[in-house]
């Protein structure tokens, strides 16, 4: 199915708010800016786990998106960044490559 397809069918607006860690000589701290990108995504199915780090005593969810790999530029540091979808806020917990060329899978919590 070309991607084209995939993301008029079930894609929707999102943005992904990248996280850049950096050294300000001014104040000698490190600083943290958030820089917003809009990108398309399209949802996966939620999942609902016991947390192991709780003792199981806490759910927690993932969900995977979809995202084309091209609006991922070369530069874009998705450690420490989050996805906002609609009004919840995801943070990215691990990225891999999709099995459809040109897409890349986000896993998020």
């Amino acid at each position: 199915m070309p991607t084209n397809i995939l993301f008029a069918d079930w894609g929707q607006p999102a943005t992904l708010l990248e996280t850049i860690t950096y050294y300000d000589p001014d104040t000698g701290q490190v600083e943290q800016s958030e820089v917003e990108t809009p990108i398309d995504v399209v949802s996966g199915p939620g999942r609902t786990s016991l947390n192991p780090e709780t003792t199981a005593t806490r759910e927690q969810t993932t969900h995977v998106f979809l995202v084309r790999t091209e609006a991922l530029t070369s530069d874009t540091s998705l450690v420490h960044s989050h996805l906002k979808v609609g009004e919840q806020k995801f943070r990215i917990i691990n990225i891999e490559s999709s099995p459809l060329s040109g897409l890349t899978l986000l896993h998020c919590e």
